[in-house]
């Protein structure tokens, strides 16, 4: 059905007896409060689980966790308002409502419709910002993702406007039957342009939600990805495709009912559907927004295993060749003698002859490259001035014998 140019909202009004039908099992309220609640209550706590892992444990939030603290305040504002309605007519008919209540419910549904316009826009932006971290900074699909979060804003800043500015001034909107105001969009007067902007936010909208879904699918084909990123990108697809399901829904009631303007004008009646829809819709997503950033907590715990800084851990090695032409070698063991009179030195920078077993051996320090010694012993005394001096070992202390050659072998 294609309605005329001139045709008004309120000439639909009881165009068609619809009295009688039977109510719908997502009319109840008892339906719609133990819906939208519980998904909103879970909603919550996932976004809450993300910041607190985001920003109390690896300590590094970002502009994904503002979108999805935004969300998180209109989404909330949004399903709360809708549970609100149900005690202003949501779920009846609009012609047996109080001229009061029904001012009461378009000023909720003005807030509901409000808040999802842009509950919609951040929870797609915040899917966007999470990718730009993942993508490398020269690739196609970043680059893609930066076009995409530009156009998606702009969608949201346009029709968020027309949500909150449907008329001039906004009180047009709940009064309606009987106001002047000068209205537009999703306040018109005119039932083709209020039917086409509904379809038309909920078709992008549900062509959005599939570019996003899609967009890290080449994430999944990359040879570096692992076993456990290719399980994790098939549950959010998973998770992704409900949420289209929902989109498709939503714009599928849309159409049926032209909006809740077809058989007849009748928005508490024919709306309760798309409302229910749409809380599903938005909660869903911000579960798959969130379910990304504690995967790693919650594998840890389940391990016992709390991993909370990462730390790269490198390895230097000086080359032998460093020590000087001559030297292969960095330590020798010491020499030993049992004449504790016998005295020897040692030159910093010189070197000394490998140990031979066959010759009694004297004494010297345990180490022969300088680098190794300014490691251990910095103020040594041939340090001091700046000049190199020779180091003299003494005879040992009475008493204390001097471990040899022999007492090592003796050991093996």
């Amino acid at each position: 059905m294609h309605y005329s140019a001139n045709q008004t909202l309120t000439s639909l009004l009881g165009a068609v007896d619809n009295l009688g039908e039977a109510m719908p099992s997502w009319n109840k309220q008892s339906t719609i409060l133990g819906v939208v609640i519980p998904f909103m209550v879970l909603s919550i706590l996932c976004i809450m689980f993300r910041l607190y892992i985001r920003f109390f444990v690896v300590k590094s939030p970002g502009w994904d966790d503002i979108m999805v603290i935004l969300f998180m305040i209109t989404g909330s504002l949004g399903s709360i308002t809708i549970c609100s309605c149900t005690s202003y007519g949501l779920g009846q008919h609009f012609l047996e409502l109080s001229t009061e209540n029904m001012a009461a419910y378009l000023k909720r549904f003005y807030i509901a419709n409000a808040s999802y316009t842009m509950s919609t826009t951040f929870i797609k932006l915040s899917l966007l910002f999470q990718y730009l971290s993942i993508f490398d900074r020269r690739s196609r699909e970043r680059q893609f993702t930066i076009f995409m979060a530009v156009v998606i804003a702009l969608w949201g800043i346009a029709f968020s406007f027309m949500a909150w500015f449907p008329c001039f001034p906004v009180s047009g909107y709940w009064s309606f039957l009987t106001s002047t105001a000068t209205c537009y969009g999703f306040g018109s007067k005119y039932a083709a342009d209020f039917t086409m902007i509904y379809e038309c936010h909920a078709g992008l909208n549900m062509a959005f939600d599939v570019i996003v879904l899609v967009i890290p699918i080449p994430l999944y084909f990359e040879k570096s990805a692992t076993l456990r990123m290719r399980m994790g990108l098939i549950g959010m697809f998973l998770l992704g495709t409900i949420i289209n399901v929902f989109g498709v829904w939503r714009l599928a009631t849309i159409v049926i009912h032209r909006a809740t303007t077809y058989p007849t004008f009748d928005p508490t009646w024919y709306s309760p559907i798309s409302l229910i829809q749409a809380c599903l819709e938005v909660d869903a997503a911000s579960i798959c927004a969130s379910i990304p950033i504690f995967w790693p907590v919650l594998v840890a715990r389940f391990d016992e295993i709390f991993v909370t800084r990462e730390i790269t851990i490198t390895q230097e090695h000086r080359r032998l060749s460093e020590l000087g032409e001559g030297n292969d070698i960095e330590l020798w063991r010491s020499r030993s003698t049992r004449d504790a009179k016998q005295e020897s030195t040692y030159s910093g920078g010189d070197s000394e002859a490998p140990l031979d077993d066959t010759k009694p051996q004297g004494n010297t320090s345990n180490y022969v490259d300088t680098y190794v010694i300014d490691q251990v012993d910095p103020l040594r005394e041939d340090k001091k001035g700046g000049v190199e001096s020779t180091v003299t070992v003494g005879p040992l202390d009475a008493g204390l014998e001097r471990p040899t050659r022999a007492m090592y072998l003796n050991r093996l």
